[in-house]
């Protein structure tokens, strides 16, 4: 589906987002995260070994809500886990530089990359816009 130009423009803000997801037991799983748009797929960074993964590898889906104040937008689909590595490293390369500024950007960056296990189990999520939520306000 693709992502309307309004709504486009709203993930576009430098806001956070609400990556959720749902465990094998049905319980939901909502964590806050850094996020990006690319074209009407949304990008989270994440680490191999975390629940949000294993939950995805399980149930295939996932979504992202972003909010400020009563101006909200939901984005779900059947996510899928990059693992390639020259692809994740210049995915959460851009998602970094979309909320710090470069200087800081790049030292966050350089700490991470540092950090090897860290960078081995860096993966990116992929969501599809496959369903969006957001109601019309004014």
């Amino acid at each position: 589906m693709a992502i309307p130009a309004a709504a486009q423009a709203f993930l576009d803000e430098k806001l956070f987002g609400t990556l959720a997801t749902v465990s094998s037991n049905g319980i939901p799983a909502q964590v806050l995260v850094w996020y990006m748009r690319e074209g009407d797929e949304i990008l989270v960074a994440s680490q191999s070994t975390t629940q949000k993964i294993k939950n995805i590898q399980k149930t295939g889906w996932a979504s992202l809500s972003v909010s400020q104040g009563p101006r909200f937008l939901t984005v779900r689909g059947q996510a899928t886990v990059e693992t390639d590595p020259a692809k994740t490293r210049e995915q959460y390369q851009r998602i970094v530089h979309r909320y710090l500024p470069p200087e800081a950007a790049d030292k966050w960056i350089a700490d991470a990359d540092a950090n090897v296990e860290g960078m081995r189990n860096r993966v990116i999520i992929h969501i599809p816009a496959e369903h969006i939520l957001a109601p019309e306000r004014g």
